[in-house]
């Protein structure tokens, strides 16, 4: 059984849930109450997203950051590994309480 669904975008904001693929993955998952997790390359509207039933929101870049910047395979790379890190940490809390 599934327990939590994570997914990502390059960019999340108040346009994800009107046609975005993540929109209809957080609507199927919703039906099952399955809680989902996004990650964005780029987040805006947090709380536009958590009203439309994402449990969480996380952004990949930890600043703003120059396209040429994100653009960077390091870079994007250790943001990205940082970002499931703390993601997987959480999860790993959670399912070690049995919550």
């Amino acid at each position: 059984m599934l327990t939590w669904l994570s997914l990502s975008e390059g960019k999340m904001d108040k346009q994800t849930g009107m046609g975005k693929a993540p929109g209809g993955v957080l609507k199927a998952a919703g039906k099952q109450d399955i809680p989902v997790i996004a990650i964005g390359g780029y987040v805006e509207e947090v709380s536009e997203l958590n009203a439309m039933g994402f449990l969480a929101v996380l952004p990949i870049l930890p600043f703003p950051a120059t396209l040429e910047q994100a653009m960077q395979k390091e870079f994007t790379s250790n943001n990205i590994t940082r970002t499931l890190e703390q993601q997987l940490r959480v999860i790993h809390y959670f399912n070690s309480q049995n919550i």
